[in-house]
This record gives structure tokens, C-alpha cells and sequence, in this order.
């Protein structure tokens, strides 16, 4: 965009240092929006601490959070609200998992059929009986207190009451305790139990901890001193357990996660732990796996886990003289390994955040599980089907709902359909790969990609380009994204990165309009005593395409008109008299050419410039420069006689107009500058308008200006001529007029370019005889100049290489 210092590179400074500053204030918002996104996970005791003091209540953080937590809840929330819509759409891995993954559903129809729920565990003990073959068996459900609907629960009670003395110690003892038959059940199928995280006041007891079947390796780069202890994972207070027969006899389960799926804000599921952290009020530490990875541990034959942590730690608290002491490392993924031969086999590895988060790529109306009714399997409908499958047993009637993975449908499903759908998703390796860092990497680049495209769309300085990358970058984020997340399975985070577009956006339409006036301010200062309201009016609109300010060569046309004999008209004036009669004479002079589309160039003395086709463009300039060049002569002429009566003498004007290239720019030093045309093509119509004092005529154009003219123009060959200082001769014309012309003017004209064809072959007795013959007609300045010319060449003719070109001595 051109500034007033027409071509200076420093024009470019303020369009991009306001892009630079606008790309790291965004990139800046960003980090720190990223920061308190951690912090706020940290200490909202959603996320694990080193150090949990119940002296020193409330993390230090949580109250200075209020403002940050509701712009990172808010950009989360809306991140979320845009994965679920891109997740409706996005492919996912077949139905892999309906041939491994298998939910017997404990549906409304089995519990109509059967009784409401709970029902008797010797029930429970029969349906997992009838899944034998699976790799393995969920039990998504809690059995956290006996069973009180046990049979021998009932005989007890009967002979306390009537005193009958009974001998129960015949009886088979899974038939009086249905715990005890469910216990059975577990020892004789591959189980997995689940276990819930609590918050309240229940704590367990000391007979209460986990069952510790895998081993649990850390590989940790950040070489702390205890890397299983300082693991960044979701906390809970307590934890609720399994009643202990089902937990501590000979039929302990071969695995034990929590059930617990921590849905979003909107109550959707898109990431779920794999693992997470009981830190009670004594401080004791437990680390669990997630219900679904330990059913895929124990169908794998998996003996551990080994989890693989970050290079960069997460500082929690107030610092103290230990780097390490209030910081914690963050997973990258974990991996269920078989540690039983001599080298270690990693069975499955799944990438997690750095919360210890699996990402689910599943869309909500996608089940990539089969759904056996339990009523059904409890009939025998079913039996044998279930060899080698990965079983959840557990509740889907409406009493227990959760929102689907993709909850902006809205589609509820239950916990148990939420853990065979993250067990699916683990098996196909169909999940996100999601992590806060390569997200935070991922904007960071796009905003300064971004952030770059808006500060060269400035610097074009022209809001059709600031409006077409603002418009261009919104699909090409979407594009990017596309990309990692539809065929890569990798979650970005769109939210800040269309927040910092829509940012570029509007401060790229301010700058552009705020540029935009200055230039239009700018032109209007430079241009409005030079053009017509028309022509400036053009300018300011399209200030942005006018290149030719900063110079360009282009096709115009150009003319100087000049008062004949005005040196001895001014010295008959005093100063005040002259400088009024120049006022006369320019203003509608000056008033023709704005009229007519012309760019006036300068006042030199009692003359005149102007040009045409620039800086606005004019495919007709030659013929509005010759128009202009004939009102200007019939503007004289009313003139007149106000000036006679003056006692003025008559003033008559020349006017030269050559068409051809010429440079065209904003020129000058740089303490003084103006708009203005160089080169030989305005040389050359200076020359041509003091040539009308040699032919005693008005117009002179050049063949240039006459070819563009067209033949509604009258124009009358004058000569061909070599001005001064050019070698190359030119054919000038005289312009006489605009429209029709009558038969007689017509054959005159035609009758003197005959003349002068025969003066250019030599033939100068038949030209003399033929102009003689014209003169009879109509007496002429040009006619009288040629006759006199022909009778001296009769007498001595020109040189021999003489081509019929006069050479002017003078400018």
C-alpha cells in the first residue's frame, strides 16, 4: 500500500509490527490459557497431589482460579462440543470388536423376567457359569455388602425364632450362602471385579486394599527419586471394595479396576483413565488400574503394567529447596506386558494424555460390541458363545445412565455399555490420541501460521486480501485438523485456534480500514486539486490496486498547452493584473481537464500539463485528452472577449499530445514529492506543442495519438518532422475537429494529404500544382508554409537520402 512517502520500505513497519504483536499476544493467551487448564485440574481434586495436608485445607491455587476456571471450563466445554460433532462423522475401526467384546446386559425384559435388581448372587454365580470359555469376565457391578437374600440366611433366622435346633452343617454351603456361590463362580472363570472411588466420609477399612495381581513398572526419563509415587493421575479419598469372601478366599478374582468413568462437564465420556490414585487422610497411596484395561490385562495374559512417563514434570504447589518435591511426572501411555519368559513382551500399548487419560474415538451410535440379554443367557439361548470373548455382565435399565461418548447427541448409555465401549475401543485401537502438549505445540504453530497469513494480508494493505485469508483460514484449520484427527485419531483442540482466527480476522479488517483511510486520506490531499470528484472518487476506492503510485511504465497520453506571445502580453500587466488573468485563464482550463478524466501534472509559467490513464486507469485517454484539447479552444474563444474588453490582445494557445509509454509514479526528493509522468513520450509532446508556433496551429498530435483517435476525429497531416534531441522522425496532425465534418471539408482534407504524399516521393512540381489548386479553395497558414517549402526544393532539392523528414533545430 502506498504511503505519502510513495515507495519508502518502511511503509511496511506498522502493518507488521501490529501482526507480530497481535501473533504473540495470541500465542502468549494461549500458553497461559494452557497453564491454568493444568493448574485448574490440579486443584480442583480431580488430579493427584505429592501431598495431601488436611491442616493446610484448600490448595493454595483454587482461590485465585476463579476467572481462569471459567475460561478454561468454558473453552473445554466448547473443545468438547467439537470433538462429539467431529466424532459423528469420523470412521471408526470396523467391528473388530464385536467378535471379542461381548455385554450381557441385565436389560428391563431380564429384570421382568427374573426380579428386580439385586438379584440373589446365586443368580449372578449362574450367569457368570454360563460365559465359561471368555478370556475374561467383568463384573460391572459392586458387591459391597452381603447378600441378605442367601437361603441360610432364612433357616438362621427360622430356628433362632422358633428354637428348632436345626443341623445346617450337612448342607452344601454354596446352597445357604449365595456370596459363597458366587465366590465359586469367580474361582472357576477368569474374573475381573470392580471397585469405586469415593469422596465422602466412608473409609475403608484396614482389612480393605487392593488385590495386587500385576506388577506395576515405571520408565521414567525425569530421573526422580520414586517415579511410582509422583505419577500426575486423577485422586479420589477413599475407596469402596467387594465384599472380602469375594475378595480375600481361594477364589479371589484374577483382576480388580475401578469402575469409575469421570465423565465431562457435559456429562459425555471422551476420556477415561486408565489409571488412578486413592490417597486417603493418612496419606496411604494406591494406585488402580481402570476396570476395562485390567479385563484386557487378564484376556491377554498380561503379569504388569509398565507405564511410560513424560520428560517434563507439573509443579503443584508453593516451590521449596528440592526441585523434585512438589512436582509430579505425566504419562505418555501405557503399555500390558508378559514378564514371564526372558525378555519382556509388551501384549498392548495405549497412548494416554497426561492426565493418564485414554482418548475415545467411538461415535455413540456406533456399538462396536454384541449385546446378549441376560434373561436369554440364563435360558441357555446363548451357551458356548461367549469361548475367547472379553465378558461385561452388568446393569442397562434406566435406572443407571451415563451420556454417550459423543454426548451432543444426547444418546444415554449405561456404565456397563461405557466399559465394553472403552474395552472395544482398546482392543481395535480405536481410540484419540490426545495430549495437552502436542495440542499446545499444534495451536501455538497454527496461531503463528495464522498470525503470519494476517500480517501479510496487511501488509498488501488491501481488505479484499485481509477478507480473503481471513476466509481462507478457517477451512484451512479445519483442513489441518482433519488431517490428525480423522485419519490419524489425534486430538488437537480446535477452540483457541478458531478463537485466535476470529481474533486475526477483526484486528485484520481494523488495520485494514484504519490503513485504508490514511491512504484514502492521503490520495484525497495528494489528488483533489488535480482530478475531477469522479477520478479522485475512483482513487479512494480502489487505492489498493494503484501500483502505478509507487511508478509503473504504462501506455498513456499526455499534452502541454502553451499561450503564444505571453511574454509580451505580461509585460503590459502589473503583478496583481497577471496573476488574475492566469487565474482566469487556469481555472477552466484546469476545470476541462478534470472534466474530461485528466490528471493535471503542473503549471509551468502560462503553460499547462496534464496526462491521462493514470493514476486511475482509462482506456480512452487519447481520445479525452483530445476532447479536453478541443474544449479548451472553444473555451478560449468565450474567453475573449471579456479579456478584449480588458484591452487584452487576443490569445490563442498551442497544445502538443504524444500517446506512448511513459513512467508514472510518485516522485521527487525526499523532503518534496508529486505525482507525475517521465520519459521520452512527454518529452516528445513538449516538443510537439512548440511546434504549432512553426505550423500557426492550435492542436498537434502525434501519428501515436491520431492511430487511437479513431474516424471521428478530423485531423490534417502537418508534417513529418525530427525534434530536438530525438534521431527517430515522427508524423504529427493537426486536430480540427470532433464529429461529423461536411463534403467539402472532407475533400479538402483528403486533397492535402495527396499533396504532401507527393512532396514525400520528390514529385514537388505536381504537389506545388495541386496545392496551387487548393489555395483557390480555402487560404491556409499550412498551405502557405508547404508552397513556400516546394518552391525553394524545386530550386534546390534536398540531399539524396533526404526522406522527406524536416528537422526542427529548436525546442
Amino acid at each position: 500500500m502506498a504511503k505519502k512517502d510513495g515507495g519508502n520500505p518502511g511503509k511496511l513497519l506498522l502493518p507488521i509490527t501490529l501482526g507480530v504483536c497481535v501473533t504473540l499476544f495470541a500465542a502468549t493467551v494461549n500458553h497461559f490459557v494452557h497453564g491454568w487448564r493444568l493448574a485448574l485440574m490440579v486443584s480442583d481434586n480431580r488430579i493427584s497431589r505429592r501431598r495431601t495436608d488436611p491442616a493446610r485445607g484448600a490448595h493454595p491455587e483454587a482461590s485465585r482460579l476463579n476467572v481462569q476456571q471459567i475460561l478454561t471450563n468454558s473453552i473445554s466445554r466448547i473443545d468438547d462440543m467439537l470433538s462429539s460433532f467431529m466424532l459423528a462423522f469420523r470412521k471408526t475401526g470396523g467391528d473388530a470388536g464385536a467378535e471379542r467384546v461381548a455385554l450381557v446386559a441385565v436389560d428391563k425384559e431380564s429384570v421382568i423376567r427374573f426380579g428386580g435388581w439385586p438379584w440373589p448372587r446365586s443368580e449372578v454365580a449362574r450367569l457368570v457359569d454360563k460365559t465359561a470359555g471368555a478370556s475374561a469376565v467383568g463384573l460391572d457391578y459392586l458387591f459391597n455388602e452381603p447378600d441378605r437374600t442367601s437361603l441360610g440366611n432364612y433357616i438362621t433366622m427360622v430356628d433362632q425364632r422358633y428354637n428348632l435346633g436345626l443341623d445346617l452343617s450337612k448342607w452344601d454351603p454354596e446352597e445357604l450362602d449365595n456370596d459363597l456361590r458366587l465366590a465359586g463362580a469367580i474361582s472357576r472363570n477368569r474374573i475381573v471385579l470392580g471397585v469405586k472411588f469415593y469422596d465422602g466420609d466412608y473409609f475403608p477399612s484396614s482389612n480393605d486394599s487392593p488385590i495386587v495381581k500385576y506388577k506395576l513398572n515405571v520408565s521414567s526419563p525425569t530421573g526422580k527419586r520414586d517415579a511410582r509415587d509422583d505419577i500426575l493421575l486423577r485422586q479420589s479419598r477413599s475407596v469402596m471394595y467387594n465384599i472380602g469372601i469375594l475378595r480375600r478366599s481361594q477364589a479371589a478374582p484374577l483382576g480388580e479396576g475401578f469402575m469409575d468413568l469421570f465423565p465431562d462437564l457435559d456429562s459425555a465420556v471422551r476420556h477415561v483413565p486408565l489409571f488412578a490414585l486413592s490417597v486417603n487422610d493418612s496419606g496411604v497411596r494406591r494406585i488402580y488400574p481402570s476396570f476395562p484395561l485390567e479385563m484386557a490385562r487378564v484376556a491377554l495374559g498380561g503379569d504388569g503394567y509398565l507405564l511410560r512417563l513424560r520428560d517434563e514434570l507439573v509443579d503443584i504447589s508453593e516451590p521449596t529447596g528440592d526441585p523434585h518435591a512438589n512436582s509430579l511426572s505425566m504419562l505418555r501411555e501405557v503399555g500390558i506386558v508378559d514378564e514371564s519368559g526372558r525378555e519382556r513382551r509388551e501384549l498392548l500399548r495405549i497412548p494416554l494424555n497426561e492426565l493418564g487419560e485414554m482418548g475415545l474415538g467411538l461415535r455413540n451410535d456406533h456399538r462396536s460390541f454384541k449385546v446378549y440379554p441376560a434373561w436369554e443367557v440364563l435360558k441357555g439361548m446363548h451357551d458356548g458363545a461367549f469361548k475367547d470373548k472379553l465378558v461385561v455382565i452388568g446393569r442397562t435399565d434406566d435406572e443407571m445412565n451415563y451420556i454417550a461418548p459423543s454426548g451432543i447427541f444426547d444418546i444415554e448409555i449405561s456404565l456397563a455399555e461405557g466399559h465394553a465401549a472403552v474395552l472395544s475401543a482398546m482392543l481395535e485401537h480405536n481410540h484419540m490420541i490426545v495430549s495437552f502438549r502436542v495440542s499446545y505445540l499444534w495451536q501455538q504453530a497454527a496461531i503463528a501460521f495464522f498470525g503470519l497469513a494476517a500480517t501479510a494480508a496487511m501488509a498488501a494493505g488491501s481488505m479484499g486480501v485481509c477478507l480473503a485469508a481471513s476466509a481462507l483460514s478457517l477451512p484451512a484449520a479445519f483442513l489441518v485438523n482433519y488431517f490428525f484427527f480423522f485419519r490419524h485419531g489425534v486430538e488437537m483442540g480446535m477452540t483457541t485456534i478458531l478463537a485466535s482466527i476470529l481474533f486475526f480476522m477483526v484486528i485484520q479488517l481494523i488495520a485494514s480500514y484504519l490503513l485504508a483511510g490514511r491512504e484514502r486520506h492521503f490520495i484525497r490531499e495528494a489528488f483533489s486539486l488535480n482530478v475531477s470528484p469522479a477520478v479522485l472518487g475512483y482513487l479512494e476506492k480502489h487505492h489498493d490496486n494503484l501500483s502505478s503510485l509507487q511508478g509503473e511504465n504504462r501506455n498513456m497520453s499526455v499534452i502541454f498547452t502553451d499561450i503564444r506571445g505571453f511574454t509580451s502580453i505580461s509585460e503590459k500587466m502589473l503583478p496583481q493584473e497577471l496573476a488574475q488573468f492566469l487565474n482566469e485563464y487556469f481555472t477552466p482550463m484546469s476545470d476541462i481537464v478534470m472534466r474530461r478524466l485528466g490528471t493535471i501534472d503542473k503549471f509551468i509559467g502560462d503553460g499547462l500539463m496534464a496526462f491521462w490513464n493514470a493514476p486511475a486507469d482509462n482506456p480512452d485517454h487519447a481520445r479525452d485528452a483530445a476532447l479536453a484539447a478541443l474544449d479548451m479552444i472553444a473555451k478560449l474563444a468565450e474567453l475573449q472577449p471579456a479579456w478584449t474588453a480588458k484591452g487584452l490582445p487576443k490569445i490563442s494557445i498551442g497544445c502538443g499530445i504524444n500517446t506512448g509509454f511513459m513512467l508514472a509514479g510518485y516522485m521527487g526528493s525526499e523532503q518534496r514529492k508529486n505525482y507525475t509522468v517521465m520519459g521520452d513520450s512527454v518529452n516528445i509532446a513538449s516538443r510537439v506543442e512548440n511546434l504549432n508556433k512553426v505550423y500557426s496551429s492550435n492542436i498537434l498530435i502525434t501519428e501515436s495519438t491520431r492511430a487511437a483517435l479513431g474516424s471521428d476525429f478530423s485531423c490534417r497531416v502537418v508534417d513529418k518532422v525530427r525534434v530536438s534531441g530525438k534521431q527517430t522522425p515522427i508524423l504529427i496532425h493537426e486536430l480540427l475537429r470532433h464529429g461529423e465534418i461536411t463534403d467539402e471539408e472532407r475533400e479538402e482534407l483528403a486533397v492535402f494529404s495527396r499533396v504532401f504524399e507527393l512532396y514525400l516521393e520528390w514529385e514537388f512540381v505536381s504537389a506545388e500544382a495541386l496545392l496551387k489548386e487548393l489555395m483557390f479553395i480555402r487560404q491556409a497558414p499550412i498551405y502557405s508554409l508547404y508552397l513556400n517549402r516546394l518552391a525553394i526544393y524545386k530550386v534546390m532539392p534536398p540531399p539524396p537520402d533526404w526522406d522527406g523528414t524536416f528537422s526542427m533545430r529548436s525546442k
